[in-house]
């Protein structure tokens, strides 16, 4: 296999206004981030500091992820690697945890185990079902907020 273009160095400190002129000046969309060590910590490519500085691109390549869906005024969906806090602000829960970041982990941390598709935790007043996972991960959950008859009952139950 034959490489066109050498794969270039760039710190990772390097400012964003450096690393657009070193790919315009060499005519690269790609280049290898190091460390001080010169261990590799990723790449970055010229798609990448465009947006950090204008903001998102959308291209033929580039899928709009529904992250919060609402269903009814009882019901929504989310996608399991939806931010904590970003879950609080759509839906006003004030779910916090050191652990993790995440509302998949969230319930995975909840569950003490990877849970898998059709797994159900009562989060705050909601059930909350996994509906799509796979061997690492929670992909999909399904909040439904309980029926004050419903908490009730269940509260009378427990005692």
């Amino acid at each position: 296999m034959k490489i066109k273009r050498e794969l270039f160095p760039v710190p990772e400190m390097m400012p964003l206004e450096n690393l657009l002129r070193l790919f315009l000046g060499r005519h690269a969309h790609l280049a290898v981030v190091v460390d001080e060590f010169g261990g590799t910590v990723g790449i970055v490519t010229l798609e990448n500091v465009l947006e950090e500085l204008v903001g998102d691109i959308q291209d033929e390549f580039d899928f709009e992820k529904e992250e919060f869906r609402k269903i009814s005024a009882n019901e929504f969906s989310v996608d399991g690697a939806l931010g904590l806090y970003e879950l609080d602000d759509l839906a006003k829960l004030d779910l916090e945890s050191p652990d993790v970041s995440t509302i998949g982990g969230y319930v995975t941390h909840l569950l003490g185990h990877l849970p898998k598709t059709g797994e159900q935790v009562k989060i705050d007043n909601y059930v909350v079902t996994v509906s799509q996972a796979d061997d690492r991960r929670v992909k999909q959950l399904h909040f439904k907020k309980l029926s004050d008859t419903a908490e009730r009952t269940s509260t009378a139950q427990k005692s």
